[in-house]
């Protein structure tokens, strides 16, 4: 009986036992397949055990996609270049400026050949007459020395009339082209100016390293190679040379009228003193319409002197 029990006992044990390690063994399996924080530790399936810096604190865990930021950063902006942006914001201006003083160049610069012509064709005209007018006097002077006085008055008188008229007009024509002198030399240097100012706006851009391909300065390299600087100088002369024109053609006129009226009073051709007079007032009416002639022989010269820059300028200035 005593056996009994005692085997009764250690069979009740080993049963309790047993069940005990079977419940142990079930509430493990299910702890690891949900995960349990124990003793400050984080365990879950199929991830890194985590523990907290301080005892007692609950860990954060991990993103559940680690390619992914939690906290991804701001797109960064562009770049802006502030160097780049003046520097454009400067060529717009010195392009503005270059127009500016283009449409100067064009009011100042454009007519200066057509002047030029105008008074060309003035000083040919002048050429003519005074060329005439030396010639006529010239005949007026040689008959006086020919033949009889009665057989040659009314050649001379009729020569020295002739002498008279084309020096008058010679008188005229340098008188037109004179008066247009001190318009056409301002002109001149004002255009001068106008095309330097230019000059400076293409310096300006090459500071500025614009490439040569760019329109507005392939506009300014035709112009300053088109425009050239008139010759005041040379215009200077020219004026002066149609003073001078003027003068001697102003003479010749005097000069030629007051022969024509000596030679007239000298019918019968026996007053030595008028017969003096004519021969000299016929003289100085000859001296003066070749010296006229002359003049405006060099004047036209001097004209052509700046006549194809002028034409040369104004026909590149019309484009833009």
């Amino acid at each position: 009986m005593y056996k009994t029990k005692i085997s009764l006992l250690v069979l009740t044990s080993l049963l309790f036992t047993n069940t005990n390690i079977c419940f142990s063994a079930r509430r493990t399996e299910r702890t690891m397949k949900r995960g349990n924080v124990a003793n400050g530790t984080l365990i879950t399936p199929n991830m890194p055990t985590i523990t907290p810096d301080k005892p007692g604190e609950i860990p954060i865990l991990p993103p559940t996609n680690p390619e992914e930021p939690t906290n991804p950063e701001e797109p960064t902006p562009p770049t802006i270049d502030n160097d780049a942006i003046e520097r454009n914001e400067r060529i717009i201006a010195i392009k503005k400026k270059y127009q500016e003083r283009l449409n100067n160049a064009q009011l100042n610069c454009i007519g200066i050949a057509d002047t030029l012509k105008t008074l060309q064709g003035l000083t040919i005209a002048t050429t003519a007459t005074s060329g005439v007018g030396a010639l006529t006097s010239g005949g007026a002077l040689t008959s006086q020395f020919v033949g009889e006085k009665d057989d040659r008055q009314a050649l001379e008188t009729g020569l020295l009339v002739a002498s008279s008229a084309t020096s008058g007009a010679s008188v005229i024509t340098s008188a037109i082209s004179l008066s247009k002198m001190d318009d056409l030399i301002n002109k001149m240097k004002t255009c001068n100016k106008n095309i330097n100012e230019i000059s400076v706006i293409k310096l300006e851009l090459q500071d500025e390293e614009v490439e040569p391909s760019d329109k507005i300065m392939q506009q300014i390299n035709a112009i300053t190679s088109s425009c050239k600087n008139y010759d005041i100088n040379n215009m200077e002369s020219v004026k002066a040379q149609l003073w001078g024109t003027t003068i001697s053609s102003g003479i010749g006129t005097a000069t030629g009228i007051a022969g024509t009226i000596t030679n007239a009073k000298n019918t019968d051709g026996t007053n030595d003193k008028l017969d003096l007079a004519t021969k000299i007032t016929t003289g100085v009416s000859s001296a003066t319409s070749a010296t006229s002639s002359i003049l405006s022989g060099v004047t036209i010269a001097g004209i052509n002197k700046d006549k194809d820059k002028a034409d040369s300028c104004e026909n590149i200035l019309m484009k833009f």
